[in-house]
């Protein structure tokens, strides 16, 4: 799974007028290896607790390694991109395009960040970095108004992993959901970021709960009759919830729930990432 930091993101070919992405959509990668090299932590489970709201999405996330080296401790200086806070950090160098740069990227910064290590929280740093153009491999990047440097934020921890041991990595956090002038609201996860860990995830545990009175008959789905009773059309089947409808299991009104096991995101397109839709008429 040799594979550049965060190499994936969401493929959005809209403007940022018609569509309002969101952060959050990102696992933890450790920013000291986005020279080729894999790591030889693997990341053998994940398990997302997600509560869908109508305008925000909190998360509950749990990332469990296990160091499979003989001996010995890696450390690792695990990073998890924020674009919200690097555009807030753009636009105070450029005031004067402040308008611009935020019609240009539409996200707000995540929310209420908590890291724990091990079942203790660890205050996380937000470091910042800059990049040259035709250096962002993975879309994390705010440009500045002229496209001649660019920011990238992480919220960043450094964590130690001993050989032949499972270190847990939780984060909490609660971010806005995206929109589409389609009439929906989403919420996109990306698990591409496992791509620089060692070998296959183990495993995936997506845990959806709805709220604010959705329920999962009103989940956006490819075929789902929006205005006029017009469906999404092939392109814009983007922002419907995703992987197909069969891949989610039914737990209860408000409930569904995505496992996947032993997958590659890098070489397996239908396993990078998952996204929830709902109607959206305005917050």
């Amino acid at each position: 799974m040799k594979l550049l930091f965060l190499l994936f993101a969401l493929p959005l070919c809209v403007s940022a007028n018609d569509t309002a992405l969101h952060d959050g959509r990102f696992g933890p990668g450790p920013l000291d290896m986005d020279d080729g090299r894999e790591s030889p932590v693997r990341m053998e489970r994940e398990h997302l607790q997600v509560d869908f709201g109508y305008q925000f999405t909190a998360m509950h996330a749990i990332f469990t390694f296990r160091n499979s080296a003989p001996q010995g401790t890696v450390e690792h200086l695990v990073g998890f991109p924020d674009i919200g806070a690097a555009s807030v950090e753009m636009k105070r160098r450029d005031p004067e395009h402040a308008r611009v740069i935020s019609e240009r990227v539409n996200t707000a910064p995540l929310l209420d960040l908590r890291t724990l290590i091990d079942g203790k929280e660890r205050k996380a740093a937000l470091r910042l970095g800059e990049v040259k153009p035709g250096g962002d491999t993975d879309r994390t990047t705010v440009w500045s108004f002229d496209k001649a440097s660019g920011i990238r934020a992480w919220h960043v921890v450094r964590v130690q992993f001993p050989a032949g041991k499972e270190v847990t990595i939780e984060r909490y956090y609660r971010v806005q959901n995206g929109t589409s002038a389609l009439g929906v609201a989403f919420f996109h996860y990306t698990t591409a970021t496992g791509g620089v860990w060692q070998g296959r995830i183990g495993r995936l545990q997506v845990d959806a709960t709805l709220s604010n009175g959705l329920k999962v008959g009103e989940i956006v789905w490819p075929d789902t009759k929006l205005g006029r009773g017009k469906t999404l059309d092939a392109a814009d089947a983007i922002y419907a919830t995703q992987p197909a409808r069969s891949e989610w299991q039914v737990i209860g009104d408000t409930h569904l729930r995505l496992v996947w096991t032993d997958f590659e995101p890098r070489t397996e397109k239908q396993r990078r990432g998952f996204k929830l839709s709902r109607p959206f008429h305005g917050w």
